[in-house]
């Protein structure tokens, strides 16, 4: 009988109580396929899909073997950032799009690959509007008191008019450049605009999993015009109602690179240092 061995760590309902979740994560961890057939890229609505981890990028790790056209068949929605931080990823309704280092949107090739991404499935089963003139942080406020818990993944869609924006990009990397997250943020463009409406993109994460994700919220935005978009760092709401809307998940499912030198050495010991992205 052939075994097969893959890198795929699934990590599902977190309430599980404490021996059973030891007892799980140990089987899932082996993963051990024998005699049936395991589809790593069979769509799943039910988790958020993790190429890579983020504190992989924080250690400056900012080249991956997964491309677009088959990320997609993982998510129609969600974000990320191609190899050597040439842009920002924003996934919309299916389409990809890259923000290049000017702050402009072109839609991303399908050849074209990813060091990290974090994508899913988007079906919401909650949908409201929250009072506008609020910043990003009271926005994330209102949004978290709704949230049915605090220890599961959800998609995010914030839609409506946003008065101000301030948004992070991405300027790409020599292939050989292996320097930290946080210390590239010092430097990195950052676009501000007014008076746009437009889609916050993103996830919201448990902050036991911030060495996986940016927690408690992940959001990348992109203007409903697709003229501009990159990494949301701050904002504040127009006058009118925002509507979100919210995909509750059952947990993540994770696939880590293959074919990146950079990834498979040992990081610094200890916790990552956090960045500012």
């Amino acid at each position: 009988m052939k075994t097969i061995k893959t890198n795929v760590l699934l990590i599902h309902d977190l309430s599980l109580n404490y021996a059973l979740m030891k007892k799980y994560t140990i089987l899932i961890l082996s993963i051990l396929i024998s005699g049936f057939n395991f589809d790593v890229w069979a769509q799943s609505t039910e988790t958020v899909f993790h190429y890579s981890v983020m504190d992989a990028m924080r250690h400056g790790v900012y080249m991956g073997d997964l491309a677009v056209g088959k990320l997609r068949k993982k998510g129609d929605f969600g974000l990320g950032t191609f190899n050597h931080l040439d842009g920002e990823m924003v996934a919309l309704d299916g389409i990809y799009y890259r923000v290049i280092p000017i702050g402009q949107v072109v839609q991303a090739e399908d050849d074209r690959k990813v060091p990290f991404a974090a994508v899913a499935q988007f079906t919401p089963d909650m949908v409201f509007e929250i009072d506008g003139d609020l910043t990003l942080a009271r926005m994330q406020e209102e949004i978290v008191k709704r949230l049915p818990s605090f220890n599961k993944p959800f998609g995010i869609q914030i839609h409506g008019l946003m008065a101000e924006i301030q948004l992070g990009g991405a300027l790409k990397l020599a292939e050989n450049d292996t320097t930290g997250l946080a210390k590239l943020m010092e430097t990195r463009p950052v676009y501000h605009v007014s008076g746009i409406s437009g889609t916050l993109v993103g996830f919201y994460n448990p902050t036991f999993m911030d060495n996986i994700d940016l927690t408690p919220f992940h959001l990348h935005f992109i203007s409903d015009d697709r003229s501009v978009g990159g990494h949301v760092i701050s904002g504040r709401s127009g006058t009118t109602k925002i509507k979100v809307s919210v995909d509750t998940k059952v947990g993540y499912e994770l696939l880590f690179p293959e074919s990146s030198p950079r990834f498979q050495k040992e990081w610094n010991t200890g916790r990552a240092s956090q960045s500012a992205y």
